[in-house]
């Protein structure tokens, strides 16, 4: 069977209902120049035995791999290392699905935009069953393509989810981070690690529906971050480069919470911080009312 230009990874725990409709949804696509990566991140379903039907009956590729539970960050480090031959690197979670025209328009994106060396993934929107764009509540949505990084992004038209396709270059480069003990990290923890080397290109399109479980990851919030603070501190560095002063003052204070948790003292913070060490400071107080208010609320 000859290479196809997309692999659409799934990650997925005890999810195996939910993979029918995304299953059904690659099945009604125009274009079926894809194949689809499953990685089972230690599901206690029947996630296998529905999955070995798909292999059987689907009319394009359909690759399972299992490991043992350790989060969608290294789900997602699996899956990158079996990539070879796929250019583009599909992101779709289980509880989401594409679609008709999906996989025809980023088709069209990477004839597009193939030769700019410098774009590392674009990013699409989702919708909600609804038919209403999934967008950040206090800013307007894009109307044509933009170039830029996720850090620009998220300050101009704020911490949107979407829909994103990596180049493949740029996942043979950046990989989630892997910590003992800790299974979380940050959805955009790569597309800012790329940057400068990679920008994004981010389209107003829509290209499938986001359906966001009471049990998923984007529902467990803030206690699940505080679950991991090592993978919450790489992120909370990534997101204070060139940010504003609001920015890096919320983050400071994050970051002195998540210090705290790891059982880091005062000095060892500050010496550790040297280059942020006026906002780490200023961040001190603020966050031991922060962390105050999580205790209270039960997060920690």
């Amino acid at each position: 069977m000859s290479a196809k230009l997309i692999v659409i990874v799934t990650p997925t725990f005890n999810r195996s209902e939910n993979l029918k409709k995304l299953y059904a949804s690659l099945k009604s696509q125009e274009s079926y120049n894809f194949k689809w990566m499953i990685i089972d991140d230690g599901s206690e379903d029947q996630t296998k035995v529905i999955v070995e039907n798909f292999v059987e009956q689907a009319n394009f590729t359909v690759e399972y791999y299992y490991q043992n539970n350790g989060g969608k960050g290294r789900a997602l480090n699996n899956a990158f290392k079996r990539v070879e031959v796929e250019e583009l690197v599909l992101i779709v979670d289980s509880d989401d699905y594409l679609l008709p025209r999906a996989t025809k328009i980023i088709e069209s994106y990477y004839k597009s935009y193939q030769q700019e060396k410098n774009i590392g993934a674009f990013l699409f929107y989702y919708q909600h069953e609804n038919g209403k764009v999934l967008q950040h509540a206090k800013h307007t949505p894009i109307i044509n393509d933009i170039v830029m990084s996720r850090q620009k992004f998220n300050i101009e038209y704020g911490k949107n989810d979407g829909c994103i396709c990596y180049f493949r270059d740029a996942i043979n480069k950046y990989h989630y981070p892997e910590y003992d003990n800790e299974k979380y990290s940050a959805p955009t923890i790569i597309q800012m690690s790329m940057f400068p080397e990679y920008t994004m290109l981010f389209s107003p399109t829509v290209v499938g529906v986001a359906e966001y479980l009471p049990n998923g990851l984007t529902n467990s919030g803030r206690k699940l971050r505080l679950q991991n603070p090592k993978n919450m501190l790489h992120y909370e560095k990534l997101v204070i480069q060139d940010a504003s002063f609001l920015v890096k003052a919320k983050q400071c204070t994050l970051m002195w919470v998540n210090y705290r948790l790891l059982g880091q003292s005062f000095l060892d913070v500050l010496k550790v911080e040297r280059s942020h060490v006026v906002y780490m400071l200023l961040a001190y107080l603020p966050s031991i009312v922060i962390e105050f208010s999580y205790k209270l609320k039960k997060y920690l």
